[in-house]
């Protein structure tokens, strides 16, 4: 809507707002959301749990973790938010 991403229910009802620039499908219990050109991480709630701050992220896998680009530099980034290169 308005070019804006966000997600809806089966029957079409939103869930989480379309407020993002763009939005991965979750895994593991977490989405990537693309919102003012960085991305950051929402869990099924719609809650942010993960700020917006990576230029890129993958999903999380079933290891438990995403990889995360920022400034050049790719990171392993587990759902509590710490970073490791």
């Amino acid at each position: 809507k308005n070019r804006k991403y966000g997600f809806l229910d089966k029957q079409g009802n939103e869930v989480i707002p379309l407020i993002y620039d763009y939005v991965d499908h979750f895994s593991e219990g977490f989405a990537g959301v693309k919102k003012n050109g960085k991305w950051g991480f929402i869990d099924t709630n719609g809650k942010l749990v993960i700020d917006h701050q990576f230029d890129y992220g993958s999903n999380f896998m079933d290891i438990g973790t995403a990889y995360v680009f920022k400034n050049g530099v790719c990171y392993t980034l587990s759902p509590d938010g710490s970073v490791k290169k």
